[in-house]
């Protein structure tokens, strides 16, 4: 018996991000990529929604190195951890900060990019 395979065109909940093909993670990725730039598209001039979707993108930007944080300290070790990608990764936020404070941007920005 073969075994059915799951693809995102079939918008069954139930198997949601477990599809058996890369095309339907590619499908779902550009549907969120089109949806998110119509709504950014017809509301770019309010202010809120803006101001929103840049925290977001700042939080959760500043969120990736959490899994790593807990590994090391669930693990009580740094072991593996790369030293070039910690300072590329140290750098990378400083220059993010000095921009944003001295850009003056909105201070959820300068907070999550610190």
């Amino acid at each position: 018996e073969k075994k059915k395979g799951h693809y995102f065109t079939d918008f069954d909940p139930e198997h949601f991000w477990q599809w058996t093909d890369f095309t339907s993670y590619v499908e779902f990725i550009m549907c969120i990529a089109a949806m998110g730039s119509m709504l950014m598209y017809f509301l770019v001039d309010y202010s809120p929604f803006v101001e929103t979707i840049g925290f977001m993108a700042v939080f959760t930007e500043a969120m990736l190195g959490v899994p790593q944080f807990y590994r090391n300290f669930k693990n009580k070790s740094t072991y593996g951890m790369s030293i070039p990608m910690v300072l590329m990764w140290t750098c990378g936020d400083i220059f993010k900060t000095s921009y944003f404070y001295l850009r003056n941007t909105p201070p959820q920005f300068f907070i999550c990019g610190s």
